[in-house]
Formats: structure tokens, sequence, C-alpha cells
């Protein structure tokens, strides 16, 4: 038994370090790019919605500055991804991903980590957006990068979830609804309670407003953690994954 499973592990290994870099050399050229986009949508929001609101309270505050960084996080994995990623539908790429001889897990864990290391640069202009606006101090503790981590990664493999099997017509449309739902109507830039009770309700149990629970809880130090906040996460991680992985080894 033993003799037969370590292969398997060594090959998923090396297999996902070679593909690791060959993902890093496909995106290097767009990654400043990207950087560039995170930076000013993390200013920008913050600093914008100040603009519009200039007396805000301290818990309105703590909000924006969590949801800012929530929302950088959520663009680069479910909105700017998966726009990437459809091409390689287009190119041909995807489908020789899907013939290479590797395994599946090791072809979507290392678009994964790619793309969580590419949505840093919004991690952390949002969080020096809100240490120059608010004076909030970021906790960078081992615990709040790895959850803070682990969010870039739940975003990451729901935006290739969609990328996946979302057809490319309808995916901007998509994308960019996930963008305007998650900027103004998500409890994310703010408290719940400026919503309907019932709405509200609903985004207990979508992605979105539970990462900015938890990014608030972790990287800001407001308030606990809540399991249920992380028993949905995980949840969509672990559907997003699934779901990827499938579209990674059916055969059409």
């Amino acid at each position: 038994m033993t003799s037969t499973l370590v292969p398997s592990r060594i090959s998923t290994v090396r297999a996902t370090v070679e593909l690791i870099r060959w993902s890093l050399i496909r995106n290097a050229v767009n990654a400043p790019l990207f950087a560039v986009v995170q930076v000013l949508l993390a200013f920008a929001l913050l600093y914008g919605v100040s603009v519009f609101m200039p007396h805000l309270d301290r818990n309105s505050a703590e909000y924006l500055a969590s949801g800012t960084v929530t929302v950088t996080l959520i663009s680069m994995g479910c909105v700017i991804a998966p726009q990437i990623i459809v091409t390689t539908k287009t190119n041909g790429m995807f489908d020789y991903q899907r013939s290479l001889p590797v395994p599946r897990l090791a072809i979507l864990a290392a678009d994964i980590l790619v793309w969580a290391v590419l949505a840093l640069p919004g991690i952390i202009a949002g969080g020096a957006a809100a240490k120059l606006k608010f004076g909030f101090d970021v906790n960078l503790s081992i615990g709040a990068i790895a959850v803070v981590f682990a969010l870039q990664v739940v975003m990451a493999v729901l935006g290739f979830m969609l990328a996946y099997w979302i057809p490319a017509a309808f995916l901007t449309i998509l994308t960019q609804a996930i963008a305007f739902m998650v900027m103004l109507f998500a409890p994310i830039n703010y408290p719940p309670e400026r919503l309907p009770e019932w709405y509200a309700h609903v985004h207990q149990f979508l992605p979105f407003a539970p990462a900015a629970n938890l990014v608030r809880a972790t990287l800001f130090d407001i308030g606990p953690i809540q399991i249920l906040d992380v028993i949905v996460v995980g949840f969509w991680g672990l559907l997003g994954c699934a779901s990827a992985l499938w579209a990674l080894a059916r055969r059409d």
C-alpha cells in the first residue's frame, strides 16, 4: 500500500511545482497591471465612500476598512480571474491542460496558488488605506495571515468554477453582477442592519459577507470569529474545488 501511495504523492507535488512555474510565466505580463488595478480599487473605494459619507462613526469605518480588503479579494478571485481564465477555453489552453498526464488536483492547485499570490497587492493596499484614513492597526499574526490567505484561495476557487462552467458569453455579465453586488448590495462595506432583514439573512449563507466578517475578525481584530462564517466559507470553498476538479476531469 505504502509503495503505491508514495510515488503518487511525489508526482503530484512535482507536477504542482512545475505547473506553478508555468502559471507564473503565463501571468507575468499581467501581474503589474493586476497590482495597479487592486491598489487603485482599494484606495478609490475607501476614500471615495469617505467623500460621500464624511462623518462615519467607528462601526461604519470598521466595516468600510475591512470591506475594502474583502472587495479586493472578491474582485481578483471572482471577477478578474474568471475573465482571464475563460480565455484559456477559447485559445485551447484549457483542453491542453486537461490532456496533460498530471493529476487534476495539481493543475487546479498550481493556478489557485498563483492567483492567491497575485491578490496580495490588494490586501496590502486595503490595509494601508485603512491605516492612513482611519488609523486602524492591521493584525499581521500568523493566524490572521493564514485566514486571509485561505479566503484568497476560496475566492479564486469560486472564480475557477465560474470560468470552467459558465459559457463565455454570460461570464462577463455574471462577474460584473458579482462586483456590483459586493460593492453596493452586500453587508460588506456597511453593517447588515442597513439592509432588509430577509436580504441580510440570505447573505449569511453566501460566501462574500461571511468572508468579510472573517477579515474583520482576524485582520482588524474586530469581534470574535463566528463558527457559522467558517462553515459557510468552507462549504463554498469545497463546492468550488469539487466543481472545478470535475470540469478538469470530465471528457467532452
